[in-house]
Order: C-alpha cells, then structure tokens, then sequence
C-alpha cells in the first residue's frame, strides 16, 4: 500500500515505522460503529471500531514488511463503576523485543497501558462471554486467593475492577480468565 510507505518513509527502524503507522491511524481514523469492517473499508471511509483500528494497522505495518496482528481481550473502562468490556488492539512484532502491543484507538501508539488483558490473537471479531470466571490473580510473586476476590459472579461479561485489582500495587499484575462457551 503506497500511503504505508508515504507514512513510515524516512524511519530509522522498524519500530519508529511502527509507531508512525500506529500514529497516523490514531490521528486519521475516527471511531464509528459499526465503522469500515475491513483495513480497506477503514481507510476509505476513515472511521472504524476497535477492530477497524488494528485490522488497518495491521494491514499498513505487513505493507512495509513489519510482522503485526490483531489481539482481542478486555479493556477495563472506569465508567459506569469500573467494568471489563471487549476490545481490540495490536502488537507488532520487533526481533528479541517479541510481540509489542500499541493501541491507536485509545491512542497509546508505542504501549498499551495495565487496563488490557489480552485473550487470543483475531480468529473472529466478537468475544461472545455471558460469564467471565476468575481462575486466578497475581501481583508480583504473591497469589491471591480467588475466593476473596470474586465474592460474587461477574454478570453480561463484565468483572468488576474492586473484585480483581489490588489497588496498592497498579504493576506486574497477571490475570488468567476464563470465557466459557456460549
């Protein structure tokens, strides 16, 4: 695609082409549901959803020959008292760096911050959870009981933040859930 290579033209590496393609798509795309579908779809009409997003930051990075893909997980989001809703991002792909994450639709085009729990790379574009059960939960080397944490079930796939997080360590947490089949 000639506009990924007008964006990243002039990168010193892989990485400065991956954020100003991660960049260009935060600053061009504007969020729209249900949005552009496709890379192509995205780009033209230049609006998408989360997944527009990644599909077209994706598409612009394997353009120029940089490894990327789409992954699916959770994002927590403060409203409404704190919920875990569906979402899509990237991560590209940088040598002995492995697998890098970049969100454009938040516009968090070199990180990703502690809110996203990742599920799977994009094998489909709905994460279709009615119950999301906690197995366990992490902070550091310190296991936490998950009957202390979940004292009462997550509903409509939402976990709420106060049943997972502990609020006096915000880093190194690791949380493993499962989606059971509908």
């Amino acid at each position: 695609m000639e506009k990924a290579r007008e964006i990243t033209k002039g990168s010193r590496d892989s990485w400065e082409a991956a954020r100003r393609v991660s960049q260009w798509v935060a600053d061009n795309i504007k969020g729209a549901i249900p949005g552009g579908g496709t890379a192509r779809g995205v780009y033209d009409t230049r609006s998408g959803e989360c997944g527009g997003y990644g599909f077209l930051t994706a598409a612009f990075c394997r353009a120029v020959g940089i490894p990327a893909r789409v992954v699916w997980g959770c994002l927590y989001s403060p409203w409404g008292g704190g919920v875990f809703a569906q979402h899509g991002w990237n991560e590209i792909y940088m040598g002995e760096a492995e697998w890098i994450p970049v969100d454009s639709t938040l516009h968090e085009t070199d990180y990703v911050d502690s809110g996203h729990i990742r599920i799977g790379v994009h094998q489909s574009t709905a994460l279709n959870a009615r119950k999301i059960e906690i197995l366990d939960y992490r902070v550091g080397r310190q296991q936490i009981d998950r009957e202390k944490i979940c004292s009462r079930r997550p509903s409509h796939g939402r976990a709420r933040l106060d049943q997972i997080q502990d609020r006096k360590r915000p880093f190194g947490r690791e949380r493993r859930l499962r989606f059971p089949a509908v």
